[in-house]
């Protein structure tokens, strides 16, 4: 008798502490920052861009920006005219204004926005009326058009560099500066193809394969200014691109790109497994190739030294609410409160989210789920784990 009570006391520990350890655990949840109905006549919004950008390898909702402030900036169409929001660090709308030429006439189309750290100058790449006819503007405080370009060359992207100077590119590795005051813009040739650079800090950053002397295999992270030209910022082991693009850089220095479903053994390890005995264990095994699945769409975090620190299936962690069909955009920024995701409701009543990716321990997402039910201030609806 004793001895199945010792059992039943053991099992019993054993199940309390493997719950502890569960609830305990980190897990990434999401929960709606913003969102403008697209179906409503009074919406903000009736249309979104929704355009794939060859140049980035992007298939974006919509055009989006940050600032330093927190601030975001969304473009979108209303009454088949450019309309920008901006959304505040709360998730609530600070201004709303359509774009508008230097002659005052509102175009239809756009193509890229970027912002300055301060919010101070916002510019729009767009086009009117003929759709041929692009063009460069940029605003100032109160929306107030400070400057225009008209392009000679086509332009899919911008890049903000500082207060009054932004950076435009294409398919054809051309790139562009444009400074408030010069009327013509400075011209470059990109030594990289543009659908890998992120661009901070005054340069662009890319990921690249490099070969060693004796034929060995390096993934480097470079970057590249039209002053210094290409200079090796790390560079770490591997035959295999973790990801083709950067497409963040957080304040802590780590990278954030897509994987295409699936990684190495290898790229799991910590960089200090990479170049120990561990790793010629799994060369002699023939394991260190071995690919893992992961679901499409899953955003890796990494180290400049290769360490792979966060790898989240967005599908497993923005879910569909019951009868919702969604469909995910793109990165719109990182900062200390989370990982901001664009996402779009396609079936009626259509809706544009912007979702913020947090972590937290379990217990406290079981917490917020909790109070959601029962309590007014935090609405049901709004969370999307």
């Amino acid at each position: 008798m004793r001895k199945k009570r010792l059992i039943f006391l053991l099992c019993m520990a054993a199940i309390g502490i493997g719950a502890v350890w569960y609830g305990f655990m980190p897990v990434h949840y999401a929960k709606t920052f913003f969102f403008v109905p697209l179906s409503h006549h009074n919406a903000l919004f009736d249309d979104l861009y929704r355009l794939h950008i060859q140049s980035r390898a992007l298939l974006v909702r919509t055009f989006t920006a940050a600032d330093k402030k927190g601030r975001i900036y969304v473009l979108g169409v209303k009454d088949k005219k450019a309309r920008l929001i901006i959304i505040d660090p709360n998730g609530k709308i600070e201004k709303e204004s359509f774009v508008y030429l230097k002659d005052r006439r509102i175009p239809r189309y756009c193509d890229a926005i970027a912002v300055s750290p301060s919010g101070d100058r916002i510019w729009v790449l767009c086009r009117h009326p003929d759709y041929m006819d692009q063009r460069i503007v940029v605003y100032g405080k109160r929306m107030r058009c400070i400057s225009e370009w008209r392009l000679k060359r086509e332009l899919d992207f911008l890049w903000v560099s500082g207060e009054d100077t932004v950076y435009g590119t294409n398919v054809e590795w051309e790139i562009f500066c444009f400074k408030i005051g010069q009327e013509q813009p400075k011209e470059f040739c990109a030594p990289f193809p543009l659908w890998f650079p992120f661009f901070k800090e005054g340069k662009f950053w890319y990921i690249d394969l490099l070969e060693g002397k004796f034929g060995e295999k390096w993934i480097a992270i470079i970057t590249w200014t039209p002053k210094e030209g290409k200079q090796i910022f790390s560079r770490f082991r591997g035959n295999r691109l973790l990801t083709q693009s950067i497409y963040w850089i957080d304040e802590k220095g780590n990278f954030y790109g897509y994987n295409d479903g699936s990684i190495t053994l290898e790229d799991l390890l910590p960089s200090w497994l990479k170049e120990g005995f561990f790793r010629r264990i799994l060369l002699s095994l023939g394991l260190s190739d071995r690919l893992i699945k992961k679901p499409q769409k899953t955003v890796l975090i990494f180290s400049p030294k290769g360490e792979i620190l966060e790898a989240i299936p967005l599908s497993h962690v923005i879910r569909p609410k019951r009868g919702e069909k969604l469909e995910y955009g793109e990165l719109v920024k990182v900062d200390d409160k989370g990982i901001y995701w664009e996402v779009e409701k396609v079936n009626e009543p259509k809706e544009y989210r912007i979702v913020r990716i947090v972590k937290k321990r379990r217990w406290q997402v079981w917490l917020e789920a909790l109070r959601s039910w029962f309590s007014p201030v935090h609405p049901r609806e709004k969370v999307t784990y």
